[in-house]
């Protein structure tokens, strides 16, 4: 089931962990550049969300694909 998001500013952001599958497609430290690859890939069909994570101190956004049945 793809979604496809017209504006930036109304892609999901989650930070709770989900049982479904994912494909991370990338790490960011710069939000304004995970909302834009987020963006591009929710304009190519895919189903895209962003979150936001804390490791070692460091603040990233993920942006994911999916979810994914298998």
């Amino acid at each position: 089931r793809a979604s496809t998001v017209t504006s930036a500013a109304t892609l999901p952001t989650d930070t709770r962990p989900s049982s479904h599958r994912y494909v991370q497609v990338g790490a960011f430290r710069d939000a304004g550049q995970a909302r834009k690859a987020a963006q591009s890939l929710a304009n190519s069909g895919l189903p895209t969300k962003i979150s936001a994570r804390k490791r070692a101190g460091q603040a990233y956004t993920l942006v994911v694909v999916g979810p994914f049945a298998t």
